[in-house]
């Protein structure tokens, strides 16, 4: 019953009128309330096994946006794909940030109460708690580090084993894993985690867990400073001065941009059209 009231709530929270009655669709306020929205159909599959999502994008289809001539199906698409996150994924960001900030790992994420432990055979016993709905999900966790920045998870629910990479933990804890790594347990210095890892892309390949640690460190304040942007510079110009003339790097190129390296970060043209 918990579940179904959040689920309510949430749908109530989609109908809010700005998205649907003041502004263009393609504008942020729609893609907000359509988070809501995917949130209720979740809670709501998750509760009564019905699929409700598949006809409520089908009628999104007859919506349109006239300023960026954008239907509503991939307006949902964008809104709802990339922040959708799961137990499984909450848990695994949990292990992670247990192996590498030890103490410091948070207790809670968003709604989630996390509960660790460990084993005599090594691995991390993640219990999360759903503060708003009771929910209840335990999980084992074996997390491995390499030499670099490189990280993944393999996590079960006692059914099966599944591995979680870096991108999937979440920009936060990605932020957090790295300034644990490259700054030592208890740091919170984002800054000097950028400059380090600028410093490190000098000497080796850049891998895609560099970029995903790149765009969270870069992500990660709420505003950045002088420093800072310096120290993405120097990163973006390291992974282009040893780049493969046909490494893509498509996610990094707002990045570039943002900091005024976008001429000059080596993007192909058909990297940049496929991101």
């Amino acid at each position: 019953m918990l579940e179904i009231g959040e689920a309510h709530r949430n749908l109530m929270f989609s109908f809010t009128s700005c998205a649907w009655f003041f502004a263009d669709p393609g504008e942020i306020e729609t893609s907000i309330v359509l988070r809501y929205a995917a949130l209720a159909l979740e809670l709501t599959r998750r509760t009564t096994g019905r699929d409700f999502e598949t006809p409520f994008v089908e009628r999104l289809r007859l919506v349109h946006s006239a300023t960026y001539d954008v239907a509503g199906d991939a307006l949902w698409q964008g809104a709802s794909e990339g922040f959708r996150t799961d137990e499984v994924q909450i848990a695994a960001g949990a292990a992670a940030e247990y192996a590498t900030c030890g103490k410091f790992a948070r207790p809670s994420r968003g709604t989630w109460a996390i509960e660790y432990g460990s084993n005599d055979v090594g691995e991390v016993r993640i219990t999360l708690t759903n503060t708003l709905t009771s929910r209840k999900f335990t999980f084992l966790t074996h997390i491995f580090q390499g030499d670099d920045l490189s990280l993944h998870v393999d996590i079960s629910d006692n059914t099966m084993w599944r591995r979680v990479d870096l991108e999937r933990l979440g920009a936060d804890v990605v932020a957090r894993v790295a300034v644990a790594r490259l700054m030592g347990v208890g740091s919170s210095d984002v800054e000097g985690a950028l400059s380090l890892l600028a410093s490190d892309l000098l000497h080796r390949d850049a891998t895609r867990d560099d970029e995903v640690t790149l765009l969270a460190l870069a992500s990660t304040p709420r505003f950045v400073t002088p420093v800072g942007e310096a120290a993405i510079r120097r990163a973006l110009y390291a992974i282009a001065a040893r780049d493969d003339p046909d490494a893509e790097r498509g996610a990094l190129v707002a990045l570039a941009r943002a900091v005024g390296v976008g001429d000059t970060f080596n993007l192909s043209e058909a990297t940049e059209a496929n991101h």
